[in-house]
This record gives structure tokens, sequence and C-alpha cells, in this order.
């Protein structure tokens, strides 16, 4: 498996992982609260909206652009609604 990839993996079961501690600490309920990472230069793996956070699976994270164009992710799946906000604090950093 190449890095990228491995890499991809990695970061899509701990952001699977933390929403599942999250709902289970009360921090989050139902669809609340998102999460994303940077996989590099110009992708991001984000939570979807709409979908209750403690039964995410790995398959349903999505992943962006720069601009929070989907570029990899189901049919029908919308990236979090403050995918914007998460954006504009990477470009920020």
């Amino acid at each position: 498996m190449k890095k990228k990839k491995k890499l991809e993996l990695r970061f899509r079961k701990e952001i699977v992982y933390t929403n599942r501690v999250c709902v289970d600490s009360g921090l989050i309920r139902s669809s609340d609260g998102n999460i994303s990472v940077r996989l590099d230069d110009d992708r991001f793996l984000v939570t979807p909206s709409g979908l209750y956070k403690r039964r995410l699976k790995l398959n349903q994270l999505i992943v962006v652009n720069e601009q929070g164009e989907v570029i990899k992710g189901k049919s029908g799946m919308k990236p979090s609604s403050e995918l914007l906000m998460h954006l504009e604090a990477y470009r920020q950093r």
C-alpha cells in the first residue's frame, strides 16, 4: 500500500475513533461536531454533514480540495457545514 493511502487510512480510523469518544463522553450529540485533518498540501479529510457521528464508518468520510470541493466520497455525501471555517483555519496556520 502506498504511503499516502496508508496515511489516509490511519487518519480515517482516528477520526472515526475520536467521534465515538466525543459522543460517548457527551461532548457531542447526534450529528453534532465536525473533525477534519490535512492529508497533504491541497487535500483534507472531513466528517460528513448530517450523519450520526457514533455510527460513522471509514468510507463515509469525505476528501475535499483547498476550495472545499469534494474530490472523493460516497455519492450524495456532503462535507461538514463548517468546512469553510476549517479550511480558513488551515490557511491561517
